[in-house]
């Protein structure tokens, strides 16, 4: 499916790979946030009118893709980076742009090195606060990590996850979506303690009394 995907974004006539990439995300997110916020799609700066006819369809096509990719690996059990990846199969992360996202399987060990288990134990629920999430890759790691335990990350997990990149934001918050992770993703800037945007997941929606983390 990875070959089927490039070949569709690698269609695209009016933009080039990056900015096809990116707005596809932009336009998915658009839609699933649409309820939660209409000017979502003024905020990402997204133009969907140079998409028209074929280069529309082979955006949809390539989403689809995205979906079914995602779908296979939930299937397995397995929560995996699939953007991250896809981003790296698309040859985006040249110097020029200087984007590099955290492998799967480095994000699977890192979790299982830092995971607060017992607090997990005794409350039955772990918050999670990512400073610079990226595409989401070590959230989906300890995912991996909880299951393993036997425990289902989408009840018992609560993230709290912030990015400068509204890039890596929009990738996050399409992962935690389509996995069915509850999380709250910061367009923001940690360090300097500035929050732009604030993106919630339908599943922390439904839930959004339990849903608040304090970091």
């Amino acid at each position: 499916m990875e070959k089927a995907f490039i070949k569709e974004i690698r269609s695209v006539q009016c933009s080039d790979p990056y900015t096809a990439f990116f707005d596809m995300l932009y336009m998915a997110m658009s839609e699933i946030n649409y309820r939660q916020d209409k000017n979502t799609a003024s905020y990402l700066g997204l133009n969907t009118a140079r998409y028209q006819g074929k280069d529309k369809e082979h955006l949809s096509n390539a989403f689809a893709y995205v979906m079914m990719m995602m779908e296979e690996h939930a299937n397995k059990r397995n929560f995996y980076d699939v953007l991250g990846r896809l981003f790296h199969v698309l040859e985006l992360h040249n110097q020029d742009r200087g984007q590099f996202f955290t492998p799967q399987h480095l994000a699977d060990l890192l979790a299982s090195l830092g995971a607060d288990i017992e607090t997990l134990k005794e409350r039955n629920v772990l918050t999670v606060c990512e400073p610079a999430v990226g595409a989401g890759a070590n959230v989906l790691g300890l995912c991996n990590y909880l299951m393993k335990l036997g425990y289902n990350p989408q009840q018992v997990l609560r993230v709290e996850a912030c990015d400068v990149d509204i890039r890596c934001v929009t990738m996050c918050y399409l992962q935690m979506t389509l996995y069915g992770i509850p999380a709250k993703i910061i367009h923001g800037d940690t360090l300097r303690m500035v929050e732009n945007k604030t993106f919630y997941t339908p599943w922390w929606m439904m839930n959004r009394g339990f849903m608040e983390v304090k970091c």
